[in-house]
């Protein structure tokens, strides 16, 4: 055939006979072509964009490795609409969330190409790195599969099947909604895995109206619970603001509470502002009894400009939750 058209080939540059190799860029393989792993290390350490030429870039390397990504258009829609407004750069949490998601896509192609071809990174570090990764996995045939301890291979499902199986073990005929860390173990024991499971897990019962409407309350505090050393009466108060109520024109009630003995000091207000709250604080805690140690307050705009200079000296000020 070459004799019949011309052609002419240099000896020093041909390979006859290899299962794979790396031309223009990819990896050719008997499989068919596969990503560049250089390629997909760049798209992965891309910091996120600050400006349109960066938002350029990122569209760039997406567009090189489009072949190799599911729906690649559909993915880096909300980049293409950032570059439409060419005036303005506005990254907003839409994109913020797509490009995270995009960045985790790609985390089986270094591991295909190793157990394909067995071609790993110039870096030393980078190639001990996934040759160690790697060797959680097994190729069969054209399926990936992790390896799992005392258990059957684990198939590596792609994007397009997550949403269904975490909705069919979750909602579906034997799902019983379990909760996200029982969501993903029951999806590990039915023999599936993809990297972000737990998230996605906790992601879907989070965003189940049934969860939520059903679910047993959690008592458990919201944050770490503070120790309250009081060691007198009238030592330490607590502040706080009910109503508005719908009788009368007095509508508010300011309330102080001593946490030591609980004697409760109440005053019903029209409006509450931060000259009134400083007249409570000063007749009906600093004249009856003595001026405490530490009021405790909540995050209220009435409370916000509470501190030494223009309270009473010698008073501390704490909020009783983070703002």
């Amino acid at each position: 055939m070459l004799r019949t058209y011309g052609i002419m080939l240099n000896p020093n540059k041909c390979l006859f006979g290899a299962k794979s190799g790396w031309f223009l860029g990819y990896i050719v393989t008997e499989r068919g072509i596969e990503a560049n792993p250089s390629k997909v290390k760049v798209l992965q350490d891309m910091p996120t964009p600050r400006n349109i030429k960066e938002a350029q870039c990122l569209t760039s390397w997406i567009t090189a490795l489009s072949q190799f990504i599911s729906k690649s258009s559909d993915r880096s829609l909300p980049f293409f609409k950032i570059l439409r407004r060419a005036t303005k750069f506005q990254w907003d949490s839409e994109c913020d969330r797509t490009f995270e998601e995009l960045k985790v896509y790609p985390n089986s192609f270094p591991v295909l190409a190793k157990l394909t071809v067995g071609a790993t990174p110039s870096d030393r570090e980078e190639a001990r790195l996934l040759r160690r990764r790697a060797s959680r996995f097994t190729l069969i045939g054209d399926q990936l599969y992790k390896k799992a301890f005392s258990r059957a291979l684990l198939k590596c499902v792609i994007s397009e099947d997550i949403d269904y199986i975490l909705r069919e073990v979750h909602q579906g005929s034997y799902g019983g909604h379990p909760s996200g860390r029982s969501l993903a173990r029951k999806i590990l024991l039915a023999g599936y895995f993809w990297p972000t499971l737990q998230e996605g897990a906790a992601q879907t019962m989070a965003t189940c109206l049934s969860c939520q409407r059903y679910h047993n309350l959690p008592h458990q505090p919201t944050e770490e619970m503070k120790t309250s050393t009081v060691s007198c009466s009238f030592n330490q108060w607590g502040m706080d603001i009910m109503g508005s109520f719908l009788t009368g024109q007095r509508k508010f009630l300011l309330v102080a509470v001593d946490y030591f003995s609980k004697w409760v000091e109440v005053e019903s207000l029209a409006r509450i502002t931060e000259q009134m709250d400083q007249k409570f604080i000063w007749q009906h805690i600093i004249c009856r009894f003595r001026i405490p140690r530490q009021l405790v307050l909540d995050n209220g705009r009435q409370f916000a400009e509470h501190n030494s200079k223009n309270g009473v000296r010698g008073i501390a000020f704490s909020r009783s939750s983070p703002p």
